[in-house]
This record gives C-alpha cells, sequence and structure tokens, in this order.
C-alpha cells in the first residue's frame, strides 16, 4: 500500500451542537445540520470506522487491521493476543459549555 487511507466520518447528533462541523471540510462527507461530534476514526460498538478509498474501500478499520496489520504496523514479534484498534479521533463542536468527563475504564 502506497496510499494514506481514507475514512468516511460518523456523524453523532447532539443536542448541543455548534454550527462549525459542517464547514470544516468543505466537499468532502458532507455533516448534517445538528452534528456536535464527527468521529474520524474509531473501533468502537457500533461506530467503526470504513475505508472511503483504494483496494480496502468499504472494509472497516477492524477488517484491516485483522487482514493487514503487518502491511499498516510492520511485522511484529509476538501476534498472539493483539489488542484491538486502540485509538478513536473525534472532532467536537460545541454551542456551549460541556463539562469534563472522565472513562477510567477505557
Amino acid at each position: 500500500m502506497s496510499y494514506p487511507l481514507r475514512f468516511h466520518r460518523i456523524a453523532v447528533p447532539k443536542p448541543w451542537a455548534g454550527a462549525h462541523l459542517q464547514g470544516l471540510f468543505p466537499g468532502l462527507d458532507e455533516l448534517p445540520q445538528g452534528t456536535g461530534e464527527s468521529i474520524e476514526l474509531a473501533d468502537l460498538p457500533g461506530q467503526t470506522s470504513v475505508v472511503a478509498n483504494g483496494e480496502w474501500r468499504n472494509k472497516t478499520i477492524r477488517e484491516v487491521m485483522t487482514g493487514h496489520r503487518a502491511q499498516l504496523l510492520g511485522e511484529l514479534s509476538d501476534t498472539s493476543e493483539l489488542p484491538d484498534f486502540p485509538l478513536a479521533v473525534k472532532l467536537l463542536d460545541t454551542a456551549q459549555p460541556l463539562s469534563i468527563q472522565d472513562h477510567p475504564s477505557d
């Protein structure tokens, strides 16, 4: 693989949504009004990123990591207990201040 993977955004409506995410990436995946959270990359229950380009188009990040981990990350010495994809990248757009949340079990 010699190109960057691009993923479809996941738009999450929120009652506290601002109005800036819609214009942040004009011409790409349009986000509907009321989108307060844009998931750029994640492998969460019910919110798994899907590849938008190239030979792995329409595969989830989980499918790509399961079938092509070495191509993405290089050879690993011990692959017996590989963790799930450990990262979630989100953009938030709020129209009002939000409380700070801590998720220690995550």
